[in-house]
């Protein structure tokens, strides 16, 4: 699976992000340059992988270069293809630091976090695939004392280096899970049948893992300092550029409004305005106000 999606990022970064594009010629001698298959047949192969796979679709046009092709109904969702890419650089990134002890000394991770009960990932991921049922002992972050949950296990997601369990309950349905929380843990044999939702779906109009409430269109003011951040590292997929201004940006994003936007948005402080909607705007200025309190 490495060489099919070392293929699909050499293309799409190609794309994406350099001036000089990519011919068929081009990008075989680019595959064959990094020791990968470079055939007519293996490129058409790479074309089905990325647009089966990937949910991106690439055609190299009449003038020669490659192109992704846009749908007239919604944007192209580029979150699964930055999740095959994470993945397949840190499993690189394992490897060199297992080969070579000596590296650790020239890397620095973003956070500090230990990942406990990483080591469930996969056998809840079996669960899932298999719609196996769970139990386990759970602590939250806002309650003191531990509770047991039964769970049909439907969905794992990560964000800002923290594992979580998306899963349906006795009580509800679709309640969310650090993994890090979870105590003790049983894998039974019983089986569950699973409801028809595409979370990668639920998701992709999603800052986080709260994924309660309705896709809205936020338009925030960035400013001029600020926004070469936000146009290299997007704040969301369906984040748009709308108009300059005079002293910054204005952007649009088409998401559903919940706690970690909020908290991206105050992060940035007066980096950063909430223009749409009223309501969201209003909430940030509360938010605001309470906070001078403690100045």
């Amino acid at each position: 699976m490495n060489k099919p999606i070392k293929s699909s990022i050499i293309l799409i970064d190609n794309i994406l992000y350099e001036i000089k594009k990519f011919t068929r010629k081009s990008y075989a001698e680019k595959l064959e340059k990094e020791g990968l298959a470079s055939s007519a047949a293996t490129i058409t192969k790479i074309l089905t992988f990325i647009e089966n796979e990937l949910e991106i679709k690439i055609k190299f046009q009449r003038n020669g270069f490659a192109k992704i092709i846009e749908s007239e109904i919604e944007s192209v969702n580029f979150e699964k293809y930055h999740n095959y890419k994470n993945i397949f650089y840190r499993v690189n990134l394992q490897n060199t630091m297992l080969e070579s002890k000596s590296s650790n000394q020239f890397i620095s991770f973003g956070f500090e976090t230990k990942n406990k009960n990483a080591e469930y990932i996969k056998p809840l991921l079996e669960a899932i695939t298999l719609t196996q049922k769970v139990k386990f002992t759970y602590k939250s972050f806002q309650e003191n004392t531990v509770k047991s949950y039964l769970i049909n296990p439907l969905f794992l997601k990560e964000y800002l280096n923290r594992w979580y369990i998306i899963g349906e309950t006795e009580k509800t349905e679709n309640r969310v899970f650090a993994m890090d929380r979870i105590l003790e843990i049983e894998f039974l044999i019983k089986k569950f049948t699973p409801k028809m939702l595409n979370y990668q779906n639920i998701y992709k109009d999603t800052i986080g893992v709260n994924f309660s409430g309705t896709k809205e269109k936020v338009v925030l003011w960035v400013s001029e300092k600020q926004y070469p951040y936000f146009e290299t590292l997007p704040i969301h997929h369906s984040q748009k550029l709308i108009e300059k201004t005079d002293n910054g940006f204005i952007i649009s994003l088409e998401v559903v409004i919940n706690f970690e936007l909020e908290r991206w948005i105050l992060f940035y402080g007066n980096k950063i305005k909430v223009i749409e909607p009223k309501a969201f705007r209003n909430k940030i200025v509360a938010e605001l106000k309470e906070t001078l309190k403690y100045y």
